[in-house]
């Protein structure tokens, strides 16, 4: 059993993952075999700190009805993946114009086969916001396409 810190930094040594140090946060990088990429903050130097996990960020949408059509997804998104792992898609800290699906790591220990699968399921659901979420530039109108799109009614 071990911290999620532990883990990533055991896992670091064993994979090359590519790892940067600032004082006492270390920054991991992270590609999926779900083809999501992660990036992962600890804290080295408190045990007690909880982690961040991050996938990649979504830009804001410009326009003030794609702006609420993607926090309509988000929210959706954020309730349906919180009944997986305590996860939701967030403003970025760093910079306020982007959105990531963030993850913080209470500092519990559990055996690493649960962390490596709770990491998996992370990316999985990097891959579904993905899919899900309104992709910036495309016109927030344009519905989702469904089996009853070319049915006439036709009525005498």
């Amino acid at each position: 059993m071990s911290t999620f810190a532990a883990f990533m930094d055991e896992l670091a040594q064993r994979r090359g993952i590519r790892r940067t140090q600032d004082g006492g946060a270390v920054r991991y990088r992270l590609r999926l075999p779900e083809d999501a990429t992660l990036n992962v903050v600890t804290q080295e130097l408190d045990p007690t700190a909880y982690a961040l996990v991050l996938s990649e960020p979504w830009p804001m949408p410009v326009t003030s009805s794609g702006y609420a059509q993607f926090l309509r997804e988000a929210l959706v998104f954020n309730r349906n993946a919180l009944h997986h792992l305590p996860c939701a898609i967030l403003q970025d800290p760093a910079n306020s114009s982007l959105y990531r699906l963030t993850w913080r790591v209470p500092p519990i220990s559990l055996p690493q086969a649960e962390w490596r699968q709770q990491l998996r399921l992370f990316g999985t659901l990097s891959r579904k916001a993905w899919e899900t979420l309104p992709k910036p530039g495309l016109d927030p109108r344009v519905r989702r396409p469904s089996g009853d799109e070319h049915h006439v009614i036709f009525m005498p």
